[in-house]
């Protein structure tokens, strides 16, 4: 689950990365308002942040910040957080009635956690956004974390969940190799090849065709584009649109 930070410590950073959470680390606050502006007018944004977690403790961030993210009719869940104890209730009345979705004490990580994932759930009920995505045989559930082929759970390792997960925020969509590495990797300096991805994905294909023979063909590469999460079985009808990564050698 991909979010917006900004202004937390190091440690919360690290703390929602392993709670299943992807940190994309803003600049400033005008960086944050740019995202989370991007999401809300661009819906086909390759990287869609499902929340932004602020800390209302920094210079750049207060109650006027937080209303012109509103103002620019950005809906994305909002929580914002503090290391400060004054006056906490009223602080954070403040920020509900400007537009912010909680105010929650940043070194209390479980409430932090359950506060995101309660505010990304609303978000998704008043969209009309599912949790969970199907293609042909495949369920992934991504609020859970976890894949099921015909009812079945398919564990998977970190990576390769991570690029399902992707293919699943864009599902119907062609997606580049180049973005699948920024997702995975952050635009990390020290990234592997991009060939991981296609070595990745046909090992994902493989496991998907040993639980239910055919559920890997709804991952597909279309070629001099890039991947494809297949959620319209109408694709299928098209034989000269896409081809099985199968058949890459």
């Amino acid at each position: 689950m991909l979010i917006i930070t900004y202004g937390l410590h190091d440690e919360v950073v690290e703390r929602l990365t392993s709670l299943g959470f992807k940190p994309y680390e803003a600049i400033d606050a005008s960086d944050v308002l740019e995202l989370c502006s991007l999401m809300t007018h661009n819906p086909d944004a390759a990287f869609p942040y499902q929340a932004c977690v602020v800390s209302g403790d920094m210079d750049d961030v207060d109650t006027s910040w937080i209303q012109r993210v509103r103002n620019k009719q950005i809906c994305l869940p909002l929580i914002m957080t503090t290391t400060l104890g004054n006056d906490f209730s009223r602080t954070r009345t403040k920020m509900l009635m400007d537009g912010a979705d909680d105010l929650v004490f940043e070194c209390n990580t479980k409430e932090l956690h359950a506060s995101i994932l309660a505010a990304m759930r609303r978000f998704r009920y008043s969209q009309k956004i599912s949790n969970k995505v199907e293609a042909g045989p495949i369920m992934i559930d991504l609020e859970a974390r976890l894949i099921f082929v015909n009812g079945r759970h398919v564990r998977f390792g970190e990576i390769p969940y991570k690029l399902l997960e992707f293919l699943a925020l864009n599902a119907g969509k062609v997606i580049s190799k180049e973005k699948a590495m920024q997702y995975l990797y952050n635009g990390l300096s020290d990234e592997p090849d991009d060939n991981i991805v296609s070595t990745m994905i046909c090992k994902i294909r493989k496991e998907l065709k040993r639980v239910c023979p055919g559920s890997e063909e709804y991952i597909q590469t279309v070629w001099g584009s890039g991947l494809m999460l297949v959620t319209d079985e109408r694709f299928f009808d098209d034989a000269d649109v896409a081809q099985p990564l199968a058949k890459v050698s």
